[in-house]
């Protein structure tokens, strides 16, 4: 097997499956409400394709781990294609919220169930002689959604929501080349004859198994999900937050301005991530987070005016930017190696879970109360997701 630039290749499939979800997290709302989608039916939308993705990322595990043909490669691809053609179709399609419900429904979310399976294949070649540098790559994915959120707010802000299209046309094709670059990642059957355990004795266990096999790893995605309904509120309504005072005009330079902020201080966190997991267990690493996680999220609300709203952002390299690779890690601790494909998929699936939760109510708070009642349930959920992440890393392996 050659791993030749493999970081490279790596950091290529990555960036490019960042980028794209420059588009699918952070402008979606933006593009469907500008093609004549009302609030709640914009959250209604964003809601279901998370909880689709939901279904596939733990289910692309769980095929993954029991079936060889079905390899990390094969399935990343297919769903990118899938995800492309549908934002092609999109393109052309009228300003009918009929028609484009469906067709973003399954494109986002075929390319947000690509993610627990690319995390995953960072860590698959270790013990064949390959080294991915998880946090550097990531870090430097992060850059890249710094740089490309500035980008498609001022392509945006000159040509339109036409801009999303195609956004997501050229991002997508970059993943696919980093994906058709990468190796074939070990299969679980053959890491585990490689380090000479019999596979009989380990075979993957089904989703429906995994909480009763990894009790202790349940608390920690309810507080996931928690956590990731804030955070995907923020993000999600950025558009409807800055409303309040910034001019219609501006809102989507902000809006790229914000984004670019919160993932270019992302950067020296997680390139730095293997140094810090080294002086700091996983556990600490996922607490210390937590709370500056809501600490953030509280001062989001309270920000009314442009540089307290970008001075917000910042917080995110304690926050967002630790928890991401942390729970990757995690993710792989708690469970067997022959389990972990499905581990980072379920884990992944607590991000679309609270995505679920941020868009469905979200949307309806936003249209039956007001955006400030929306940061206010936000910022509550945050502080319960952080005291029951506290209480639940005490158990585990």
């Amino acid at each position: 097997m050659k791993f030749k630039h493999l970081n490279l290749k790596y950091t290529v499939l990555t960036c490019g499956f960042i980028l794209q979800s420059i588009a699918t997290y952070g402008f979606s709302y933006n593009y469907l409400t500008q093609r004549g989608f009302e609030d709640g039916p914009t959250g209604i939308v964003l809601a279901l394709f998370n909880l689709l993705a939901i279904f596939i990322a733990p289910a692309a595990g769980d095929l993954v781990d029991r079936y060889p043909q079905i390899t990390q490669k094969r399935f990343i691809s297919g769903s990118f294609i899938v995800s492309v053609l549908l934002a092609m179709l999109m393109s052309v399609m009228p300003d009918s919220p009929a028609l484009i419900a469906p067709a973003a429904v399954i494109s986002f979310a075929c390319a947000s169930a690509t993610m627990p399976l690319i995390y995953s294949m960072a860590f698959d070649y270790e013990e064949f002689g390959g080294h991915i540098n998880y946090g550097l790559c990531r870090g430097i994915g992060s850059l890249s959604y710094a740089i490309g959120s500035t980008i498609l707010g001022r392509l945006w802000a000159a040509y339109g929501y036409g801009s999303f299209t195609a956004w997501m046309l050229v991002t997508i094709c970059i993943a696919l080349i980093g994906c058709w670059l990468m190796p074939e990642a070990p299969t679980p059957l053959e890491q585990q004859a490689h380090d000479g355990n019999d596979p009989d004795e380990n075979e993957p266990i089904s989703i429906t198994q995994f909480f009763s096999t990894y009790p202790a790893t349940i608390g920690v995605l309810i507080a996931l999900v928690l956590l990731f309904t804030s955070h995907c509120f923020v993000n999600n309504y950025m558009g409807a937050i800055l409303g309040q005072f910034v001019p219609p005009a501006e809102i989507e330079r902000i809006q790229g301005n914000a984004l670019f902020i919160q993932a270019i201080v992302e950067l020296p966190t997680m390139a730095c991530f293997s140094f810090i997991a080294k002086k700091f267990s996983t556990r600490k690493i996922m607490a210390f987070a937590s709370i500056a996680w809501t600490v953030k999220h509280v001062l989001v609300m309270l920000a009314h005016t442009i540089p307290l709203f970008y001075f917000t952002m910042i917080l995110q390299m304690f926050s967002f930017a630790a928890i991401t690779p942390a729970m990757v890690f995690y993710a792989n601790e708690q469970v067997d190696e022959a389990d972990r494909n499905k581990s980072q998929g379920i884990f992944a699936a607590s991000i679309s879970t609270g995505a679920v939760l941020a868009n469905l109510a979200g949307g309806l708070i936003i249209q039956l109360a007001s955006v400030q009642t929306g940061l206010l349930v936000g910022s509550i959920v945050s502080t319960l997701g952080t005291v029951l992440m506290l209480f639940s890393l005490r158990k585990g392996r």
